[in-house]
């Protein structure tokens, strides 16, 4: 999980915090007399605190070391904290070269992933009023999702279904509803208990039998702190039974400037059975003149190369604007490619 709202500018908020209090004439961070001749001197030598992995819901604690090498007393006004998930326990005053620990307790529940959790010490110390800390730790979720995501890749007309087992690990009742998903008629959702408040099984199904591919996301609600809303990616690539490559042929000269000159273009297309089905090439049109082509076999009752070449010598007429190519399968009609010259 991301930081909290509240985190983010958080360093702005510090910047600003430092300036209003040398500006303010009566604020705390305005020196006395005392504080000008015996200044004290803030020093943190760890600012930066990494609590490692831990799960969410613990409770962690860090305790910053806070030195006072000036030869004034260290008053700290106060420690403000970025989030109410984090509270603040601190001395007031710190004497000449003592040792003061500041240390927050941080609440984990609704948090995940890298989270980090930012206070600040405004004191009065003249050359450092403001200093900022921070802990960090790599927060397990406490509610699951397995996969966390839904991918279907497989050949078009497939019957393709994913499963998402959801559950939670911490002692109160989970309860999880679903809202919607934004991908229409091309898939079908269903949410049901496995147990009931521990765990939830949520299954997708494409609908779609042509080839393609889509994306889109399935919105859950749940009364899990921090999870209220769980956002399921749904990714789907669908390859069509045979295929062409490319999907529209442009006939060329290459480098030959004697073709130019004579009118002659060519070009490739690629067919191939992805089922390892058997193919084969059965037609290629339209017949006019100037238009020819050979068929080569790439690999045998699979894959297959149409070689194309146009001439447009003064007789022939515009070259088509689309191939059609015909072959033996029932699961798919003649295969349409879009012709053009460059």
């Amino acid at each position: 999980m991301t930081e909290p709202i509240a985190n983010r500018n958080w360093w702005m908020v510090v910047f600003f915090s430092c300036l209003l209090l040398g500006l303010s004439a009566n604020g705390p961070g305005v020196a006395n007399a005392t504080d000008v001749q015996y200044p004290p001197i803030a020093e943190v030598p760890n600012a930066v605190i990494d609590l490692g992995k831990v799960e969410e819901g613990d409770v962690l604690t860090a305790c910053f070391v806070l030195h006072n090498a000036g030869k004034g007393a260290l008053h700290i006004h106060n420690v403000k904290t970025a989030c109410d998930c984090t509270n603040a326990d601190y001395p007031p005053d710190i004497a000449p070269d003592g040792r003061g620990e500041i240390c927050l307790s941080i609440n984990t529940l609704g948090f995940h992933g890298l989270s980090k959790f930012k206070a600040a010490v405004y004191c009065n110390d003249p050359s450092r009023p403001v200093i900022p800390l921070q802990a960090r730790a790599q927060i397990a979720p406490m509610v699951t999702l397995t996969p966390e995501r839904v991918f279907f890749k497989a050949m078009a007309g497939s019957e393709l279904r994913q499963e998402i087992r959801m559950e939670t690990k911490g002692p109160r009742p989970l309860n999880v509803r679903l809202e919607s998903h934004d991908l229409g008629e091309k898939i079908a959702v269903d949410l049901v208990p496995i147990t009931a408040g521990r765990q939830y099984r949520l299954t997708v199904r494409n609908r779609i039998l042509t080839a393609g591919s889509y994306r889109g996301r399935i919105f859950l609600s749940s009364d899990h702190p921090g999870r209220e809303r769980i956002v399921v990616p749904v990714f789907a690539t669908l390859t069509p039974t045979v295929a062409v490559y490319p999907s529209r042929l442009v006939l060329d000269t290459g480098r030959c400037p004697a073709c130019r000159a004579k009118g002659l273009y060519k070009g490739h297309l690629i067919i191939r059975a992805h089922d390892r089905k058997l193919l084969r090439i059965l037609s290629v049109g339209p017949e006019q003149p100037g238009l020819t082509w050979t068929i080569k076999t790439m690999l045998p009752d699979e894959a297959f190369r149409l070689d194309i070449r146009y001439s447009s010598a003064a007789d022939a007429p515009p070259p088509p604007s689309k191939m059609e190519i015909g072959i033996n399968r029932t699961d798919r009609e003649a295969l349409v490619v879009p012709l053009s010259l460059k």
